[in-house]
């Protein structure tokens, strides 16, 4: 994780730099968070699923590359490259990535995230 400190100023994050984690279904993490947000770059294995969860911040997902469908509050949303979901803070939601290959997706939340349990 990149702390607010290290971005006290405007600057270029090279993602490959920042430390990764694994969490639930073997999907990888990394993690930047500066004083009013927080951005996840996350990469899903073919078939990977995000178990179902919630947390009080609103989250904004961005599809890079491949595709997933979120399960948000009952409601089935299907994203490909290019596509952005807003999802509002407390709406449960679970993620599954499509068979195709690697889905790699930016997650932002507002306010700042300050947890991420295992899995989530």
């Amino acid at each position: 994780m990149v702390e607010q400190a290290a971005l006290a100023k405007a600057q270029k994050i090279d993602w490959s730099e920042v430390p990764e984690d694994r969490v639930s279904g073997g999907v990888l993490r990394r993690v930047v968070q500066t004083q009013t947000f927080t951005m996840v770059h996350y990469t899903y294995p073919p078939h990977a699923t995000f178990k179902l969860h919630q947390h009080p911040e609103a989250q904004l997902t961005y599809v890079v590359r491949g595709q997933i469908v979120f399960d948000v509050d009952g409601e089935k949303q299907d994203l490909e490259p290019g596509d952005w979901l807003y999802i509002p803070g407390g709406a449960p939601h679970s993620a599954k990535a499509g068979s195709s290959g690697p889905v790699v997706a930016m997650n932002i939340f507002s306010p700042r995230r300050d947890d991420f349990p295992t899995g989530q």
